[in-house]
């Protein structure tokens, strides 16, 4: 492990507006060499998270030949709170400003080569967004590493159908900026009986960048947060919806979680068509923050499913390029080429008998 997760050499932060005018604060890295990278990931934080907790992550994909972009959510990190005078508060108005924010920082900022993989590596809140952006935004993407994905919330005693009906009670009250039950602004945590992860050196780390950064310091979730998140859970966990996100997926389920509902995590890796599933025993919610044994056993798993990216974009190119000398060879255009392999419902051509 990297002492102090060091900003990766040559992480660049930059910020964007997004439609609503709103300031989003996010960086970049290339690998040294830049000419053989082998695609771009972006990651994107789960809820009250900051881009600083990823860098160890981010090197870990650079020293796998990875270009890395990563982007603070509105309301958390370094970008623009919704709260300006409270900017403790986490708070939200509207999760499909999440996924416009997403669909602006993919089509106009992310800058990456076409013709290599375009993938997602996305935490909890930053999942679930994701997974909405995905069956919004068909072959945008190649695919998408989520961990512990936001498809329900753990509420304890309470059942989830109370906790619902309580935080639309009171944004309809007008209570939306208020906390939860409970909720108070940050403060420094205790390793004993934390949810996020099993390695104290790791929590440590991720606490000294609250610490040192208190203008990075993100308090409990607002009504409002909690009302719009339920509302945009409501929309995810839709069978048909579920089933129409096709871009393949390896979700990670931390088997220790006691954050995010793990049942609904199994059943949405079922009902979406190309999804993965790999359950990780004896891991908590941050699975990026865990321990070596297992962050280990998540990179290998990602290693393989990384390269299953690069292989098609690898025979794409190849079949372009051959492609391109055939037709020079025997005087067809190009265009007429492409009209040759074009099937009209969109299926490989039949194999040869």
């Amino acid at each position: 492990m990297r002492e102090g997760w060091n900003k990766p050499k040559g992480f660049k932060w930059d910020s964007f507006k997004n439609s609503d005018g709103a300031t989003l604060r996010y960086g970049h890295v290339s690998p040294k060499d830049k000419n053989n990278t082998k695609g771009t990931i972006i990651i994107l934080p789960g809820f009250r998270e900051t881009a600083e907790k990823y860098f160890e992550t981010i090197n870990d994909f650079l020293d796998r030949g990875y270009a890395v972009w990563i982007m603070d959510w509105r309301g958390q990190g370094g970008s623009e709170r919704y709260l300006p005078n409270e900017p403790q508060k986490a708070h939200c108005e509207d999760f499909d400003a999440h996924i416009r924010d997403l669909e602006q920082f993919v089509d106009k900022i992310v800058k990456y080569d076409k013709d290599k993989p375009l993938l997602i590596n996305a935490h909890s809140m930053g999942g679930h967004i994701t997974l909405r952006y995905l069956h919004d935004n068909k072959n945008k993407i190649d695919g998408a590493i989520v961990n512990a994905p936001m498809l329900d919330i753990n509420t304890g005693a309470l059942p989830s159908s109370a906790s619902k009906l309580i935080a639309k009670h009171a944004v309809n009250s007008g209570k939306a900026t208020k906390y939860v039950p409970g909720g108070k602004d940050w403060e420094d945590a205790y390793f004993k009986g934390n949810k996020c992860t099993t390695s104290p050196t790791r929590f440590k780390l991720a606490g000294n960048i609250f610490r040192n950064n208190p203008k990075l310091q993100l308090g409990d979730a607002t009504y409002g947060w909690l009302h719009e998140a339920y509302k945009s859970m409501d929309i995810l966990n839709d069978e048909d919806y579920l089933k129409e996100i096709d871009t393949p997926i390896l979700m990670l389920v931390p088997k220790q979680d006691e954050i995010v509902s793990i049942p609904a995590q199994e059943r949405a890796a079922k009902l979406m068509p190309k999804c993965e599933i790999m359950p990780l025993d004896g891991a908590k919610h941050e699975s990026w923050l865990e321990a070596d044994d297992i962050r280990n056993l998540i990179l290998k798993k990602a290693d393989r499913f990384l390269r299953t990216f690069e292989r098609k974009k690898k025979l794409a190119k190849n079949f372009d390029k051959n492609a391109s000398k055939q037709s020079s060879k025997n005087n067809i255009p190009p265009q007429s080429l492409k009209k040759l392999f074009k099937y009209p419902n969109g299926n490989n051509p039949p194999p040869p008998c």
